[in-house]
């Protein structure tokens, strides 16, 4: 009986896991197109993004960043995100990053940007979505010239 719930358990944790780094993915493919939409549509409604020293950013503060980026054209060579963990919590969810990182042209020199996250997801009329993230580690490195 034990074994079985083990078995139930593992198989909830792999589907929550699934299902949401389908919107990572979505997430990412947004992102790179600035599609602010798809962004948009993934946040909710009380979103709140919480830097590595703590200050945190309103979803309405993000969401004009993201709108400011679409406007500039900040390209980023390249963006990815990997679920490292999983928590369930009825239809909430702990998501820590194992690593989200941003490639970018600076002054002729690229830059590459990583994140460690705990996001925390809520299930919302069916859909996931993102409610907190606390970075929990960011570095940055400069590579040599393009």
């Amino acid at each position: 009986m034990v074994r079985a719930v083990l078995i139930l358990l593992v198989f909830m944790g792999a589907n929550v896991k699934a299902d949401l780094q389908v919107q990572y993915d979505r997430w990412t493919k947004a992102y790179m197109a600035f599609d602010v939409e798809t962004l948009d549509d993934i946040l909710a409604p009380d979103y709140v993004l919480v830097n590595v020293v703590k200050e945190e950013t309103s979803r309405d503060k993000y969401m004009a960043y993201l709108k400011l980026r679409k406007e500039l054209h900040q390209d980023t060579m390249k963006y990815s995100s990997k679920i490292k963990k999983v928590e369930q919590q009825s239809d909430d969810a702990a998501v820590v990053i194992d690593v989200e990182t941003q490639e970018l042209l600076v002054d002729g020199k690229r830059v590459l940007h990583r994140h460690e996250y705990r996001d925390s997801w809520a299930r919302l009329d069916g859909k996931w979505k993102l409610r907190r993230t606390e970075t929990l580690k960011e570095s940055t490195q400069v590579k040599a010239s393009a």
